[in-house]
């Protein structure tokens, strides 16, 4: 999605920036805990006193107690940018897929028509219709025969860009299905209703 991209160049952007920043700052030298202090004798001083030397110190750089805060800063930066390509990614559920589910007994092509947040619901090889919503990975859609009330219900979640899979519920029976995306669109006329295949009898 664009505006993800763009907010994962920003924090990326951020990271380096902040990385270069605090460098430059720990190639600074700190100012000298001490310099050359002479105290002079003068002609008020008393007898005896003499010139001395306050001890050397040399400049100390703060690269040592600064690593610890840059490993940080870089270390937060990354896991923003990985929150940001995992709990925004966008997943496009738009098109056709071959599903399987237990309840049916069977496959059937479905058709998800609309944005990737939400759409209308379709069969190549029924007439059922219904409506659909996507949030991040979780996906729920329900759809129904024409004039009907009995309505078949289906939550589940993509394992990757080309495959879902989940539990679903119809005249109170429950199953699992899945689908898989469609490389090539079919092309048929729907002929009936979805419904269960008939149980077989028991003698």
């Amino acid at each position: 999605m664009k505006c993800n991209g763009h907010l994962f160049r920003l924090i990326t952007g951020f990271v380096i920036l902040s990385f270069l920043g605090l460098t430059q700052i720990a190639a600074m030298p700190t100012a000298p805990a001490g310099g050359t202090a002479a105290i002079a004798a003068s002609d008020e001083e008393a007898p005896g006193v003499v010139e001395t030397k306050a001890p050397a110190y040399k400049a100390k750089k703060k690269g040592s107690a600064l690593v610890p805060i840059i490993i940080g800063v870089v270390a937060v930066g990354a896991i923003a940018a990985v929150l940001v390509l995992v709990v925004f990614k966008s997943y496009d559920i738009t098109g056709e897929w071959d599903m399987y589910d237990s309840v049916f007994s069977g496959t059937s092509t479905i058709v998800f028509t609309g944005t990737k947040k939400s759409g209308a619901v379709s069969f190549l090889d029924f007439n059922d219709t219904g409506t659909y919503t996507v949030s991040g990975k979780n996906v729920d859609f329900s759809y129904a025969g024409a004039g009907s009330s009995s309505r078949w219900v289906h939550t589940g979640k993509f394992e990757n860009k080309d495959k879902i899979s989940g539990t679903l519920t119809f005249l109170g029976e429950s199953g699992t299905w899945f689908a898989t995306r469609l490389a090539t669109a079919r092309t048929t006329t729907p002929q009936s209703v979805k419904g269960p295949k008939p149980t077989k009898k028991t003698k």
